[in-house]
């Protein structure tokens, strides 16, 4: 600004020169304090930008203790279908999450209910209601392995149809060769129920999204 005076200044010209004295004291800017805003001042903006972003992203989006999808899934337990032309706002929720046109819940939600429970809480997701989607999600884990909270998909009709079940396994009852699911659109409702073994597609563990992306960086 040498040669103009400061009462000529113009609101913009004063805040590209405030924004140039600040990124040449951090040491992002090079070129003059002259107000005008032009590829020097853009390219040392993007640099600070982009070290502040990094300072401030956390190495891992999850907090130790932070529920996981089958803590927040007993939380639900309880949460029912209205009888008659009424819809359960809650549940609508959790399918308009997959299919934002869907206002009813008379469509089969089991699998809307477990991508709601693991988009919460930070987790992958199959992103579809059809229940078979999550044999593509996860780890597979064997029966004998399998924690609460695994991921369990049960074939329903017959082994090799489209239809299916999906919810979160509690545990297996090996005298009744049964297994224990926490889920919705269980006698229409989240609860948890009876399913038999022989029903089992396969199970799976859910990893976090940090898991996948891999930890951020920090500066």
């Amino acid at each position: 600004m040498h040669c103009r005076e400061f009462s000529l200044i113009t609101m913009y010209e004063l805040k590209a020169l405030i924004a140039q004295t600040y990124l040449l004291e951090l040491g992002f800017y090079t070129g003059k304090l002259d107000g005008e805003w032009g590829p020097v001042s853009q390219a040392a903006a993007a640099k600070w930008d982009d070290k502040e972003l990094l300072k401030h992203i956390p190495k891992s989006t999850r907090v130790d203790g932070s529920p996981t999808p089958y803590d927040l899934a007993q939380t639900h337990i309880g949460t029912k279908e209205i009888p008659g032309k009424a819809d359960n706002p809650l549940i609508v929720r959790w399918l308009r999450m997959i299919v934002a046109s869907i206002n009813s819940e008379e469509t089969a939600w089991c699998s809307a209910f477990v991508n709601a429970m693991a988009r919460e809480a930070g987790y992958e997701q199959s992103g579809k209601l059809n229940a078979r989607s999550w044999l593509d999600v996860g780890t597979k884990v064997s029966l004998d392995k399998a924690k609460p909270g695994d991921v369990v998909i049960l074939w329903r009709v017959a082994r090799d149809s489209w239809e299916g079940h999906v919810a979160f396994f509690v545990k297996q009852d090996t005298t009744t060769a049964s297994l224990r699911l926490l889920g919705g659109n269980q006698g229409d409702s989240v609860s948890i129920s009876s399913y038999s073994a022989k029903q089992l597609l396969g199970i799976r563990r859910l990893r976090t999204l940090d898991m996948l992306q891999g930890p951020a960086r920090t500066v």
